[in-house]
């Protein structure tokens, strides 16, 4: 339909030259003559330049249509642009990307995601609308218009996307980064704040739910409860093999390592366990917050060396990183329980896995790797004595509502001039 438009308007040139009414689809006098057949290619490319920027074809192609022509676009300057057929003139490439990124620039404040990972952006959309901002969900960043994007965005949602300073600079009118989650090791926070951009996250937003998930990973590695189901599944019911036997969680000391949000979150519920004691190590917490929650403030060394369950619950930074490797590992008591539902690299996985081997480790309850996804062919994968998840800790229909609307408040406190919620850098 749109080719037998451009046909239609084609053949209402007049003799001197020019189309009645329309001067942009056909040059002034005193240059070149355009064939039909150039003129057909000419606004295709214009079509295939809306099909990248825009699901809506029809503005580029009016807005095309009503622009005159200015300077000699037909000259030798006309600039290479390798997504199209052939040369296309500047000012065409100008005048279509404003067009097709009009949605953003006719008073709308764009806001970047740079990975989708939910589909829907209903809660966001709500918060923001309040600073009439507009959303733009980033499918493909090779595309031409990504510079465009970025140089517009005063705001970017980032969830697994590496942001690192290469794309930061780029960032010529952003104000605020917000990662969705609690760590934020995926941007460069340091050339964010050289940029003058907040660095911001959601630290809180799912506190129930790791507690909960580190919780059933510990119960189902203390009672074994892999073991259990294979021998169900494949119909021995104890018989001929015996059965692994447990021991109780009452007598066992249970540690701690990381005490903000989610380590105390797990500890409340750790309570009703009846763990004979409960360690604790942050050295970022007073000991006096420690012990009004029930727990004993003890040094790295000693936990590692008393705990029979050992749960990590720390970020993900320089002092962090594989904070459990083989020294620590032979620290530990023979047949400990590790569980990891913070960050993957906090395990140096090598190490950990020969620990598995060796039994040095009874059993290990993983929602999070040193690598993501874990691959098919992980040593991780042949150890029987583990349970793994594929890093959903955090994951419940609540949670994520929760996450979404904070991240945007994030978003919404900045660009109302604002300190975001939760803060991570001071770039003023």
């Amino acid at each position: 339909m749109l080719l037998l438009f451009f046909l239609r308007r084609n053949l209402r040139r007049n003799p001197s030259g020019h189309s009645k009414g329309n001067k942009s689809l056909f040059p002034p006098a005193g240059y070149p003559p355009l064939c039909a057949l150039q003129r057909l290619l000419r606004f295709i490319k214009i079509l295939q330049i809306s099909g990248k920027y825009c699901k809506y074809p029809f503005k580029a192609v009016k807005l095309f249509l009503r622009t005159p022509f200015s300077g000699s676009p037909w000259s030798s300057s006309q600039r290479f642009c390798p997504c199209f057929f052939s040369s296309v003139p500047p000012v065409l490439i100008r005048k279509v990307k404003k067009a097709l990124l009009g949605r953003v620039v006719m008073g709308k404040r764009l806001i970047l995601v740079t990975d989708d990972r939910f589909g829907s952006y209903a809660e966001e959309e709500a918060v923001l609308s309040e600073v009439n901002a507009e959303i733009h969900v980033v499918k493909n960043w090779e595309s031409c218009c990504m510079p465009d994007l970025l140089r517009q965005a005063e705001g970017v949602f980032t969830n697994l996307f590496n942001l690192n300073s290469q794309i930061i600079r780029q960032l010529e009118n952003c104000k605020v980064i917000s990662r969705y989650g609690v760590g934020y090791d995926n941007v460069d926070v340091e050339a964010a704040t050289r940029k003058g951009i907040w660095v911001a996250r959601v630290p809180d937003y799912c506190v129930e739910e790791i507690a909960t998930h580190t919780l059933s990973l510990l119960l189902s590695c203390a009672r074994q409860l892999p073991l259990y189901r294979k021998s169900v599944r494949e119909g021995a019911w104890g018989k001929g093999e015996p059965l692994p036997v447990c021991d109780r969680l009452q007598e066992k000391v249970l540690g701690i390592i990381g005490f903000g949000h989610a380590g105390k979150g797990f500890l409340k519920k750790a309570m009703s366990i009846g763990f004979r004691k409960i360690l604790v190590n942050d050295p970022y917490v007073d000991e006096e917050q420690i012990v009004e929650a029930g727990g004993i403030p003890v040094p790295f060394t000693e936990l590692l060396s008393e705990a029979d369950c050992l749960c990590l619950h720390v970020p993900l930074t320089r002092d962090t990183y594989h904070l459990i490797s083989e020294n620590e590992i032979n620290r530990m008591k023979n047949g400990v329980i590790v569980i990891n539902t913070s960050r993957g690299p906090v395990i140096d996985q090598a190490a950990f896995v020969s620990g598995l081997n060796s039994g040095k480790i009874g059993w290990a309850g993983l929602d999070v790797f040193e690598k993501e996804p874990l691959s098919a062919d992980d040593p991780l994968m042949q150890c029987p004595n583990t349970v793994l998840t594929p890093h959903v800790g955090y994951l419940s229909r609540q949670s994520l509502s929760e996450l979404k609307t904070k991240a945007a408040q994030n978003i919404l406190r900045v660009l109302k001039g604002e300190r975001p919620l939760y803060p991570v850098n001071s770039p003023l």
